[in-house]
């Protein structure tokens, strides 16, 4: 099977890019999701975030506050890396797995957060998607409602644009209307499909 590991920064549109690629009738595993299942009440790693970070982060429910969670992480970039340290051997045992029992060719897995080439060792092809700045910020803005600062300091808590960059294998640009991110997408799928039936 080939993997495609999808990642961007926030704002670039590479949740918009993976639904492309779903309605194409390709997998998508979407690792946002995996850690959401995987940080609720009775999971392993709820508990050690839990412990990590305090009850303070817990809804009435018990469930815990996403956004406090961000809040606590995204400013501070030791309480980022415990968190990932927490979560990311779950995750990939639970997307080794996942991908395991696909009857597939070609899987995308959308990666908020890749910083690493071997961060997550099922990946064949790194695939970025890439904005300019100021595209991150409307679409943050609109979609989130955050201020600038609040932008700012999930922006700097995440790989830097050159650095995210260099470790792309492809870069698919976001700057256009969602036609022409269509008709890119429509391409890389084309090529993929080729090169996972030949794999």
């Amino acid at each position: 099977m080939q993997v495609i590991g999808l990642t961007g920064g926030i704002g670039s549109g590479k949740s918009t890019v993976a639904s492309i690629f779903k309605q194409a009738g390709i997998e998508v595993i979407d690792m946002d999701q995996v850690a959401r299942r995987l940080s609720q009440p009775g999971q392993e790693a709820y508990q050690k975030i839990i412990d990590q970070f305090g009850l303070a982060l817990l809804n009435k429910d018990k469930t815990i506050n996403r956004k406090l969670l961000a809040s606590v992480v995204f400013s501070n970039s030791e309480n980022l890396d415990k968190l990932e340290n927490i979560l990311h051997p779950y995750i990939r045992a639970t997307v080794t797995q996942q991908l395991a029992n696909l009857d597939s060719k070609l899987c995308i897995v959308e990666i908020p957060l890749l910083n690493k080439r071997d961060q997550f060792n099922f990946i064949d092809i790194v695939l970025v998607v890439d904005t300019k700045p100021e595209n991150q910020y409307k679409r943050i803005q609109n979609r989130d409602s955050l201020n600038k600062s609040q932008i700012n300091a999930i922006m700097n808590a995440q790989l830097d644009r050159e650095s995210r960059l260099k470790l792309a294998d492809e870069i698919i640009t976001n700057n256009d209307s969602i036609e022409v991110l269509e008709k890119n997408v429509a391409a890389l799928i084309a090529k993929y499909t080729i090169k996972a039936k030949n794999t």
